[in-house]
């Protein structure tokens, strides 16, 4: 079973998290699976439409890099790549798919929004720089 890293700080009693990890359970949220469903080793269709939707919103929506998200989930570079360009195709083509991913951006959008709101009220601004990839800090 492949596992997403994460990385993340406890301030009270809530856990602030990484955008990805807020888009990975969005994703589970929609379709209606486990973290774990989610990065099985299954290689039937469904589970990896599942990976690859996940793969193109990490990229397209949290500005990550193919490597960043191989390195993040497992996977190599350009297992990673395929499976966005097949899913960029079926949103062009396929209403069904097109619906799916604007599904879990309406759930990643709230989920972001409700931890925006919590740290806004309980950190500093500068101090969230650990929720982004090693990557964006220099940015």
């Amino acid at each position: 079973m492949k596992t997403m890293k994460s990385i993340s700080i406890t301030v009270g009693t809530f856990v602030p998290v990484p955008l990805h990890e807020l888009l990975i359970e969005a994703t589970c949220s929609v379709y209606e699976v486990s973290r774990a469903e989610l990065f099985e080793s299954k290689r039937t269709e469904e589970a990896a439409q599942r990976r690859a939707m996940l793969f193109y919103l990490m990229k397209f929506d949290l500005d990550y890099s193919d490597s960043d998200i191989g390195s993040l989930a497992s996977y190599s570079r350009q297992r990673v790549s395929a499976a966005i360009q097949q899913i960029e195709f079926q949103i062009r083509n396929y209403l069904r798919v097109s619906c799916v991913c604007k599904n879990i951006r309406a759930v990643y959008s709230n989920l972001r929004k409700e931890q925006e709101l919590w740290l806004n009220q309980h950190l500093q601004p500068n101090n969230i720089t650990h929720l982004m990839p090693p990557s964006h800090k220099a940015r």
